[in-house]
């Protein structure tokens, strides 16, 4: 990962800054109960381990223990995340239509001096060949004629079943990262208070298939899957959630059955509930 001379030296210095307040990495860990390979990571400088805006949070909270001002610290990460967008042109075939060829003049008949007792001589294998083949053909068409009609019993119902059967889920959920979203989107966050008490829970409903990416309470693994009407899902969690959405068309998001009041897009989203702040971070993507 390249790394500007910035963000080179801000990571350093948080791990200098933690040093001198003799505080180990441990104790930020079971403090915040943030993996240990995480804060680890962030004072190597390697920000690639989980999706961008839960770097973020992992970062704020660090500054936080170590006592640093974690503004700074953000827009130094914001530095080293920046990725540039590269364009593909995409180049369409040409077609070389050569002007050299020439049609060929049709050559006119004289029926005045056509000899007809030439031509069938000439052609009356010809004639015979072709007769054969009009016959051949009209026999294939009977044929097909015939299956079609007794298959149209059988095709109908089959077309019944297919709308009568629920389709099942074979939609792969498709995981939108970091990179994609900064190439292509600008970001703009809405902070809001939600004051709830345990246990919490997150119920999502939607009337869409959409694709959704969902971190609970730090895991290492984030969970993904397809919302469709069908598919209600109701997770519980005990600190903080990170809910990534392909869209926010048709969803419908509740915490402990409050009502989460969104706009409703074809744009992806970002939601993040830390339970001790009480903080509710909504992250908007709007194409650039």
């Amino acid at each position: 990962m390249n790394k500007t001379k910035e963000s080179s030296l801000f990571f350093e210095e948080l791990k200098k800054q933690r040093i001198s307040q003799d505080i180990e990495l441990n104790e930020i860990s079971n403090r915040t109960k943030i993996n240990l390979e995480y804060l680890e990571s962030i004072e190597q400088g390697d920000f690639d381990f989980l999706p961008y805006i839960y770097v973020r949070l992992f970062l704020k909270a660090y500054c936080i223990e170590i006592g640093l001002d974690y503004n700074d610290s953000l827009k130094n990460l914001d530095k080293a995340m920046n990725i540039q967008q590269v364009k593909v042109k995409k180049e369409h075939p040409k077609i070389n239509i050569s002007t050299s060829s020439k049609s060929k003049p049709i050559k006119q008949i004289d029926l005045n001096t056509f000899n007809f007792s030439d031509f069938k001589k000439k052609n009356l294998a010809n004639i015979f060949i072709l007769f054969i083949i009009i016959i051949f053909g009209i026999w294939i068409a009977r044929n097909i004629s015939n299956n079609d009609t007794n298959d149209s019993f059988t095709t109908e119902n089959i077309n019944n079943e297919k709308r009568t059967k629920p389709i099942s889920n074979t939609i792969k959920p498709n995981r939108i990262t970091d990179s994609f979203l900064i190439s292509n989107f600008l970001e703009r966050k809405n902070i809001s208070i939600l004051d709830l008490v345990s246990p919490f829970e997150l119920s999502l409903n939607s009337s869409e298939n959409i694709s959704i990416e969902l971190s609970i309470d730090y895991t290492d693994s984030p969970f993904l899957d397809i919302l469709n009407p069908k598919n209600e899902i109701i997770k519980s969690f005990d600190k903080n959630f990170f809910l990534r959405l392909e869209k926010t068309k048709g969803i419908e998001i509740k915490i402990n059955n409050n009502l989460i009041d969104i706009v409703k897009s074809n744009n992806p989203k970002d939601l993040i509930y830390n339970t001790t702040s009480k903080e509710l971070i909504i992250v908007t993507y709007l194409r650039r």
